[in-house]
């Protein structure tokens, strides 16, 4: 058996392993320590620490617990248990919330504490009570830059001018100015309001927070904006599909500052992309560069053509579908004046850190299955697809999607739609790019592309956007959407 003194000096050696990076000698230090002492409150919390850190939450989460179990009145076991339960880490926010307020009821006065605390609030949508544990977070440390930075999120999803939200972050950049999170929060919220000079400008620090967006450490140096002169440019997708299509717009405008322009995208945009005018090669993702002079990120693209709301490069169609992909969805979804084809879209991706907010389910869509001069195509991929075997009673659904193998094909289904209804997916950015007819189903709080309040898109004239008046409720959305059909009966 280890002596007491022994298992601290262990610990101690472990800490030190542990605070200079060296995680996996400081876990195996941790390991041998509860192999003689399995109860061992410290190197249970030290090896929660770890696994937390390495992103194995299951198991940071049972550390904590069997810690807390050990000494129920540690805050900063519970405090770590409730980040691990949490939105960081497992997403079971209801015992996170109940692991935090243990924290803040052992001892009321750590800022860390109710700062956490708000944001398993945030997560949960309870943005009143997130507010509150942010400013007791701030009356207890005023310079806390992450509790504040957090307050304007909050305050980002409950009012309409976005000027609480928007103090907030300048006042967290102000306590900490290379706060890339708070920048990058603060440009979202001003390219909202259209405020494109100051918002893709504090968009750029992306690049500086551990989370949106990791950089890429070309040796060649990123493009300003200035002539090419015949260089060759790389430019590199950085986002989600949606993004991609949003702004593969600009390629034709990087070909004429003289650029030979290779664009490295996702596999599944390749064939919808690679006929984009001025483009010089196209790769998928993963594949070998080819060599190139100089890069840029997609999504900095509108900055370096200093992108306002009076400049946006909005002529659609910029895509186009293969005609040869086209012909045959005629003949699958051939037309018909008193049935309009109608395609749908209901959910995104689920890793989308925003998903829950922007996607339906397709039973929300029963309102429609009452419109007997429609006929409905669906066009979900991905895990809800599933939902199409079981649609909405009344609700006939064509489903082809099993021959939809990439965007090529999608675009190709869209040119033989009458209209498409759809969430904030890549489906709504194909549509656009497209010039299809299409309706957009929003949240109350959407992606900054979107802008606040106005139901059309200055990005894509084709689009018109239906929006929740009140958080949460697709219900009106949805009898807003049935009304339009029945009254215009889609042409």
């Amino acid at each position: 058996m280890i002596g007491k003194d022994d298992i601290q000096r262990q610990l101690q050696a472990g800490a030190a392993l542990h605070r200079a990076g060296r995680l996996r000698e400081a876990e195996t230090i941790y390991r041998r320590v509860l192999s003689s002492r399995p109860r061992n409150a410290d190197a249970l919390y030290l090896l929660g620490l770890v696994t937390q850190l390495t992103r194995r939450f299951a198991e940071s989460a049972d550390l904590f617990q069997r810690a807390v179990s050990e000494n129920p009145k540690s805050v900063k076991y519970q405090v770590n248990l409730g980040l691990s339960l949490g939105g960081m880490g497992l997403g079971r926010t209801a015992e996170a919330i109940e692991a935090l307020r243990k924290a803040v009821a052992l001892d009321p006065n750590v800022p860390e504490a109710w700062s956490n605390l708000g944001n398993e609030f945030r997560n949960d949508l309870k943005f009143d009570q997130a507010i509150e544990c942010y400013q007791k977070a701030l009356r207890l440390k005023p310079d806390f830059a992450d509790a504040q930075c957090n307050l304007g999120v909050a305050l980002q999803e409950t009012e309409p001018t976005l000027a609480g939200a928007i103090a907030a972050y300048e006042k967290a950049i102000a306590m900490q100015g290379d706060f890339g999170l708070a920048h990058w929060n603060l440009g979202f919220a001003l390219l909202l309001l259209g405020d494109y000079a100051r918002g893709l400008a504090e968009y750029e620090w992306r690049f500086k927070t551990q989370s949106i967006v990791a950089p890429r450490n070309f040796p060649q140096p990123q493009w300003d904006g200035t002539d090419l002169a015949g260089q060759r440019i790389l430019l590199h997708a950085e986002q989600g599909l949606g993004d991609t299509i949003h702004v593969s717009r600009y390629v034709p405008m990087v070909a004429g500052r003289g650029g030979k322009v290779i664009l490295e995208c996702p596999a599944p945009l390749i064939r919808l992309l690679g006929n984009l005018e001025g483009l010089t090669q196209i790769i998928a993702a993963g594949e070998p560069l080819p060599p190139f002079d100089v890069h840029c990120p997609l999504m900095t693209l509108p900055l370096v053509f200093k992108t306002t709301l009076a400049t946006i490069p909005a002529n659609v169609p910029y895509l186009q579908p293969d005609p040869q992909l086209v012909e045959p969805w005629a003949i699958r979804l051939p037309p018909d004046r008193r049935s309009p084809r109608i395609g749908l879209a209901w959910a995104g991706r689920p890793e989308n850190k925003n998903d829950r907010n922007r996607s339906m389910r397709l039973d929300q869509f029963a309102p429609l299955s009452t419109i007997k001069h429609a006929r409905f195509v669906t066009l979900q991929l991905g895990p809800a697809a599933i939902q199409a075997r079981r649609p909405p009673a009344g609700m006939e659904l064509i489903d082809h999607t099993s021959e939809l193998h990439d965007f090529a094909d999608t675009a190709a289904m869209l040119a033989n739609l009458d209209l498409i209804i759809t969430v904030d997916t890549a489906v709504a950015h194909l549509a656009g790019a497209l010039a299809r007819p299409a309706w957009v189903l929003l949240p109350y709080m959407p992606d900054w592309r979107w802008m606040l309040d106005r139901a059309d898109s200055p990005w894509y004239p084709s689009l018109r956007l239906f929006r929740q008046k009140t958080r949460g409720d697709w219900a009106e959305v949805m009898e807003r959407v049935k009304r339009e059909l029945e009254s215009r009966r889609v042409s």
